[in-house]
């Protein structure tokens, strides 16, 4: 989504508000969805009356312009272009917003002194000035598209730089003063979307040497849409119309993922993604611009986003370090997460307390620009060092959501105040978000290994297993893992969240089933057997183990085949069989047998000569049986009329024998090959042998 905004950014062309428009010094933008394709827009401009002589003198002028213009904006369809300018749907708007209303002096001045700034008293100037204008008009847009580009852009000084003005302290480019305020809207399916709306109407811009403080970007989302903030790119004009945009390269020391760094004390800076609080320590004086987009999700689903882009200024001015936590002791029907998030169950009454303390006995000032409707805020012993903030709220028939409070922190220092905006988040929803995932499968013969996963949802916790109604165990919140890790024998279970001290729980059913693969492959036979072509077909063969169900046969696709597998000789070449086992649903690994089929046809019977006549004449002297180099478990026995053994001889070396020193006559046989015959499945044979010497 950031390389989205980039590329609309990169297309956006330089709008100038007046060619002298150059004291713009923060801008921000917003729309109201009225009906589809018609929106109400707000465009508030924060100028600045300068913070040094050079500066009023050039630039006093200029409010009176902001106060008499007309601000441009430029609207395109970023769908079809990502270069407005030839884009058919690129439209300029010159005299679309009406305004402004009556420009607010915001500047923050201790009593004394809140007119001595250089907005209401340039001739005696000594502090900065800063007024707020507002402008408003209905834009109507021709047709539905995801990705509609509002844009207002001030004029660059690189375009019209004016004498003796002074470069923003985190940027290297002379002169920047670009200031950009971009919403992105999808009017597709007749969405009905507002956009945030910035709740720091007052625009804190300046900030105390040493003294902790806060920018708030928090929005409230009007139809209670997700909220997701990161900081983001700047730009500048690159050439003399204004009409080409480059990324503003920062100063060594400083990034898009923190622009103040080099100006703040090292590890004060903090950015929170949810509400968009900008925490830091400053401790080098300058100006500092920092853009912020905030995205909004509805249900998972990306829906629309606002770019927001301000000057922040470090003086030394004094002030002391504010502490404005939550005071835990007083919170009542919720529970909370570090110091400003709360979570409660629907329909409960919230309460809290907070109670500012100004490290220097300061006085404190506490206002705020929105409540929650139905709520009830109370400020007691507000503008002394000890004032009380009591918040309540019955959320009875609240939806589900995100809800923001920001009360301002006025601390009463001289000459400047420093204010110290912060927000304050309460989510009403049930425990939390709970789900599982199997880190592990049971293979059908384990526990499968478990994780709970716990996100959002107040701390502490606990976790509950249940089957059926038995409670099998309890488990409390893990030290920083929002996860517990398990492990369970198939079946069915639920998993129930709670937080402490909240009566509302999440709930997830579980169901554990056997999966996996089986472990033990199966015994099998040979892995390589090796016939002449038309061989008797010979079963292969492998056997079940370790308690498996079944064996599992696969040919050379793969495909599985009835088993066990009988190959066919009629064919040479070599084909390649698999076998696994199965145990429930879970199937072992697979071996591997080969069946090698020769392309000659061989003879593989067993031949016994039954006549031989010794006498050395070199015709039929030996008894001979063809083919026993295929049996070499063969033995052979040779019996007289009686029965008496003549001859024994196992593992037949040579097939054949002289006849030795036994007398003609008729002789009987056994031949055992050991096995069955390769060609006829005839093991044993039995029959005569006539020796006539």
């Amino acid at each position: 989504m950031k390389r989205f905004l980039f590329l609309i950014l990169i297309a956006i062309s330089l709008v100038p508000f007046h060619a002298r428009a150059t004291h713009v010094m923060g801008a921000e933008m917003s729309y109201k969805y009225l009906s589809p394709n018609t929106y109400q827009i707000t465009l508030v401009l924060y100028g600045n009356c300068g913070t040094d002589a050079n500066e009023v003198n050039t630039y006093l002028g200029n409010i009176t312009n902001l106060d008499a213009g007309k601000p441009q904006i430029h609207v395109f369809d970023s769908t079809i272009s990502k270069y407005p300018q030839s884009s058919s749907s690129n439209m300029r708007y010159a005299n679309l917003l009406a305004g402004p209303d009556t420009p607010i002096n915001i500047s923050p001045y201790c009593q004394l002194l809140a007119d001595s700034n250089s907005c209401d008293m340039p001739t005696v100037f000594k502090y900065p000035g800063v007024k707020r204008f507002v402008f408003t008009g209905t834009l109507v847009l021709p047709y539905a598209s995801t990705g509609w580009v509002i844009e207002y852009t001030s004029l660059n000084p690189s375009c019209n730089n004016p004498t003796g003005r002074t470069k923003c302290s985190n940027f290297k480019s002379d002169g920047h003063d670009n200031i950009n305020a971009v919403n992105v809207i999808n009017n597709t399916n007749n969405i009905a979307n507002s956009s945030p709306v910035f709740s720091t109407k007052t625009y804190n811009s300046v900030y105390s040497l040493g003294v902790p403080s806060t920018f708030v970007e928090s929005g409230v989302d009007p139809d209670g849409d997700s909220l997701y903030y990161y900081t983001d790119l700047i730009y500048q004009a690159s050439d003399a119309n204004c009409f080409n945009l480059l990324i503003e390269p920062f100063m060594p020391g400083y990034s898009v993922n923190n622009p103040l760094a080099a100006a703040i004390a090292p590890g004060s800076y903090n950015f929170n993604n949810t509400n968009g609080n900008m925490a830091f320590t400053p401790s080098l004086q300058g100006r500092y611009a920092v853009s912020t987009t905030v995205m909004e999700f509805r249900h998972g689903v990306y829906v629309g986003s606002t770019l927001r882009q301000l000057t922040l200024f470090f003086f030394a001015l004094g002030g002391g370090p504010l502490v404005a936590g939550v005071d835990t002791a007083s919170i009542k029907g919720a529970t909370v997460t570090g110091t400003d998030t709360l979570y409660t169950c629907p329909g409960s009454v919230v309460s809290f307390n907070i109670a500012p303390k100004d490290l220097t006995s300061d006085s404190i000032k506490v206002t705020f620009d929105d409540i929650i409707g139905g709520s009830s805020v109370s400020v007691n012993n507000n503008n002394t060092p000890s004032p009380t903030v009591s918040f309540s709220w019955n959320t009875q028939g609240v939806p589900y959501g995100v809800y923001t409070i920001t009360p301002h922190f006025t601390i009463n220092s001289c000459p400047l105040p420093s204010v110290s905006s912060h927000t304050y988040t309460i989510i009403i929803g049930d425990a939390g978000d709970l789900t599982y995932n199997v880190l592990s499968a049971t293979d059908c013969i384990y526990k499968a290994a478990m994780q709970y996963n716990v996100n959002n949802g107040g701390r502490p916790y606990t976790l509950k297993l249940l089957k059926g109604t038995d409670t099998l165990k309890t488990y409390t919140e893990p030290a920083n893992t929002p996860a517990v890790q398990d492990s369970l024998a198939p079946g069915n279970y639920f998993v129930i969240l709670q937080t402490t001290g909240l009566p509302c729980t999440s709930y997830i059913p579980m169901d554990i089933f056997d999966s996996g693969p089986f472990p033990y492959k199966p015994r099998r036979g040979d892995s390589l057997a090796v016939y002449c072509r038309n061989f008797k077909d010979s079963t292969l063969a492998a056997y079940l183990d370790s308690g498996a169900n079944y064996l599992k046969w696969y040919d050379e696709s793969n495909n599985p085949i009835p088993g066990p597998v009988l190959p066919s000789t009629a064919t040479a070449g070599t084909f390649v069989y698999t076998v696994s086992q199965v145990y429930k649903t879970c199937e072992s690994a697979r071996d591997t047998l080969t069946v090698i089929v020769n392309p000659d046809v061989c003879d593989y019977d067993v031949d016994i000569h039954n006549v031989i006549t010794p006498n050395g004449d070199g015709k039929n002297d030996l008894w001979e049986i063809d083919n026993l180099k295929f049996y070499p478990d063969v033995k052979v026995e040779l019996f007289d009329k009686l029965g008496d053994k003549v001859y024994e001889q196992s593992h037949y070396g040579s097939p054949w024998w002289d006849g030795g020193k036994v007398p003609s006559g008729v002789y009987y046989y056994i031949v055992d090959l050991g096995k069955p015959n390769i060609a006829t499945g005839q093991q044993k044979y039995t029959g005569t042998l006539l020796i006539k010497r």
